[in-house]
This record gives C-alpha cells, sequence and structure tokens, in this order.
C-alpha cells in the first residue's frame, strides 16, 4: 500500500496575517529595546555638561555640545601620571545618575577640576570618598560629582541654577579653588537665568527614529559604551593649545622637556608663567558678597543647605613647589607663602560669615600637612594626589557633621 504524501495545512489568510503581524510586532519589539540598549538617553535631555566648560576640551563630541560617555585624558607627563575620566551620560565624571531619588538626601559637590578630580582615579575624587565616608558613618545619603574641568564663577552659577530643578538636591558643596577668585570676578544680574524646564524624553517615539533623526541634525547620539578617550588639551597646531601662536615666546624661558609636554597636550599649556599669575593676581582685592548673595537667596528659597570649601594654590602653602614651578615660569618670585596673597580666602570666609553660609579654609590644614613633609599635590602639576583630595573630603565630611549638629 503507497502511502498519500503529506499535504501542508492551507490556513485562511486572516489567521496568515494575524500571524506575520505578530512576529513583526514582535522583531519591532526586539528592536526597539536592542536600540533602546545601545543607545541610551538621559531621563533630563536638555542637561550637559559641556554647556558649562567655558575651556572645551578637545575631542568629535563637542561640536555636537555633548559629553554623554565620553573618555577624556588628563595627564601630567612631568609628573609621570596620568587619569581616564569616564563620563556619565550628562558628560560628568561619576556613576550614572537617576533623577527618582533612592536616599533621604542628595548632596551635589561642585566645582573645578579638583572636584572632577583631575590626576586621581574615578573613586578617589572628593565627592567619591565622601560617599564611602558617608556609607561609613550610616548615613543615608548620595554624593553627586558637579567638577568641571576649567570652570569658574561663572560657570558654577549657571550649572547650579539648572541643575538644582532638574535633580531637586538638598544640599549644595562648593567647593573654590584659589584660581576661581583670581581677576575680581564681577557678578552680574545677566547671569541669573530664567526658570530652565526640564525636558524630558518622550518614550513613545521608537529609539531607532530618534536616533536617524538626531543623527540627520547632527547632533549627539549617546551609546552604551563610551568613546574613545581623547586628551582634555589638544596638542599643537590646534588653536585651542596657546603654544600654537606663542611658542616661540613661551620657549625662552620654559625647560624643553616641559615646553615638548605642552605642546603635546601632555602637560597643561596654559601653565606658563604660573607663578607670576598667581603672584599678581592674589594680591588684588575680590568682591565676593554679591556672588554668595545671588546663592543664599536661590537656594535658601527652595530650603537647599550651601556649605563652601578654599583649597589653595600649592604655592600658598608651601616653598617646596616653587624649583619645579620655575622650569616654566620666569625667574623672580620668591614665594606665595605671605599674608598679602592670602586675602581671597580670608575675603571669602568673612563674606560667608555674614550671610551665614558653613565655610572652611582649606589653608591652615594642607599648609600644616606640608609642614610635615605630606606633599599633598603633583611636584609639577597643581592639582592633588589622591591624599590631598582625601583629606578635603574629611575636611568637608566633618564640615557637614557640625552643620547637622548645630
Amino acid at each position: 500500500m503507497v502511502n498519500a504524501p503529506m499535504v501542508a495545512p492551507d490556513f485562511p489568510l486572516r489567521v496568515k496575517m494575524v500571524f506575520w503581524s505578530l512576529t513583526i510586532l514582535f522583531l519591532m519589539a526586539v528592536a526597539e529595546l536592542a536600540a533602546r540598549f545601545i543607545f541610551p538617553y538621559p531621563e533630563i535631555r536638555n542637561f550637559d555638561r559641556a554647556h558649562y566648560s567655558p575651556q572645551m576640551v578637545s575631542g568629535p563630541l563637542l561640536a555636537q555640545a555633548s559629553l554623554a560617555h565620553a573618555s577624556v585624558r588628563v595627564e601630567s607627563l612631568p609628573d609621570g601620571v596620568h587619569g581616564i575620566h569616564r563620563l556619565n551620560l550628562y558628560g560628568f565624571r561619576d556613576r550614572e545618575w537617576q533623577v527618582e531619588k533612592k536616599t533621604s538626601r542628595r548632596v551635589m559637590v561642585v566645582g573645578d577640576s579638583m572636584v572632577e578630580g583631575f590626576l586621581t582615579g574615578q573613586d578617589e575624587t572628593v565627592p567619591a570618598v565622601l560617599q564611602r565616608l558617608a556609607r561609613e558613618a550610616g548615613e543615608d545619603v548620595e554624593f553627586w560629582n558637579l567638577g568641571v574641568g576649567g570652570a569658574g564663577l561663572k560657570e558654577y552659577v549657571a550649572l547650579i541654577q539648572d541643575a538644582v530643578p532638574a535633580f531637586a538636591p538638598e544640599e549644595i558643596v562648593l567647593v573654590l579653588y584659589a584660581n576661581d577668585l583670581l581677576g575680581a570676578p564681577t557678578f552680574s544680574r545677566e547671569l541669573v537665568k530664567l526658570a530652565t524646564e526640564a525636558q524630558r524624553g518622550r518614550p513613545w517615539i521608537p529609539r531607532l527614529v530618534s536616533v536617524a533623526s538626531r543623527a540627520l541634525q547632527k547632533q549627539a547620539v549617546p551609546k552604551a559604551w563610551h568613546q574613545e578617550a581623547f586628551p582634555f588639551f589638544a596638542p599643537v597646531p590646534d588653536p585651542g593649545n596657546p603654544w600654537t601662536k606663542q611658542g616661540v615666546e613661551y620657549s625662552r624661558f620654559v625647560a624643553p622637556d616641559i615646553a615638548e609636554a605642552m605642546r603635546q597636550g601632555k602637560f597643561n599649556p596654559f601653565n606658563v608663567g604660573e607663578v607670576q599669575g598667581y603672584e599678581h593676581y592674589l594680591r588684588q582685592p575680590v568682591e565676593l558678597q554679591p556672588w554668595l548673595e545671588f546663592l543664599t537667596q536661590f537656594l535658601g528659597s527652595r530650603g537647599i543647605a550651601l556649605s563652601i570649601t578654599y583649597l589653595p594654590q600649592p604655592n600658598q602653602t608651601t616653598d617646596y613647589y616653587l624649583p619645579y614651578k620655575q622650569r616654566f615660569c620666569p625667574p623672580g618670585v620668591t614665594s606665595l607663602m605671605g599674608d598679602v596673597y592670602q586675602q581671597g580666602a580670608a575675603t571669602l570666609g568673612r563674606s560667608a560669615g555674614t550671610l551665614g553660609i558653613a565655610f572652611q579654609d582649606m589653608t591652615p590644614v594642607v599648609r600644616a600637612a606640608e609642614a610635615r613633609g605630606q606633599h599633598l599635590y603633583w611636584n609639577y602639576d597643581e592639582h592633588m594626589r589622591p591624599e590631598g583630595y582625601k583629606l578635603v573630603a574629611q575636611s568637608i565630611h566633618q564640615l557637614r557633621k557640625t552643620m547637622r549638629e548645630k
């Protein structure tokens, strides 16, 4: 007996249409999930570190005004040290941030490269150490690193005005470095911004459609992985490196090995004449009351606590570093330890006291450590070693504890 051949069942057209529709929907859902994983967007779309960076670092992402998941290399070749900064989706050197709070208190640490943590590891920055100290003390708090290398008072004010309504912190820790007070920075009402509404994403728009739209408009498209690291200081002949135009002049007094490192962007090319610059500007009076009045009003009206910590320039604390600095500075300055060079911190302290702002000047603490032979800064670069950042974090931790006990 011959068996009849098997005949595939002939499903009705409606069943076939349902099957293929479900298959297409399934594939679209998988593609959307994959796209959202590969191209993650921050919750707040109009907040990016690039908006607050006056010294726009080198690299391709800056043309798109975004540093989302960028990697930045900071180096001091004369000191034999470098660091890679892995930035989060908002362009800051920190873990990924979530708008929704998972702790009872959110603290934003605002400052320049001293907060960002130049020339130290990601887990050795001031905010990272503060997080560990708080955890050890059983404090239910999260610290955010809002450090922006190259920023100053103008950028801090803009950053705080945008970050506060977007992320609703309970506390701001403002860390001011000596160069923030140079040049008598003047507060202007033009710095007061209109309330910026945080723009959230539209989740109903397919991610691939959004990515294609951004790409066509040459806007930044964040990716799940970090970009290849690029140098914070661009090498010559980039116009952002002052040696491109002033190299002949600088070469007259900068040691050849230092000059070459600066040309390559492997040592801060703006450090030329560092000692002379500080010697001049540290003697100039500064008016900080208007800056602090605005911050006190802006934060106080929202019930946000403010504290300020001042970090001295290394030559304000010891003469140990001068021989190293003189390799890229003209001769003539013998010390910056005198009282005439400390008036910025004194003025800042008086203004903070008048306004009831918790304040600490790190100069005496750092001077004491330096006097014991504990050098907290790199010899050539003016940024701190890990031990220096740790000492700053410990002092801020103690200041916050004092604030809570009052």
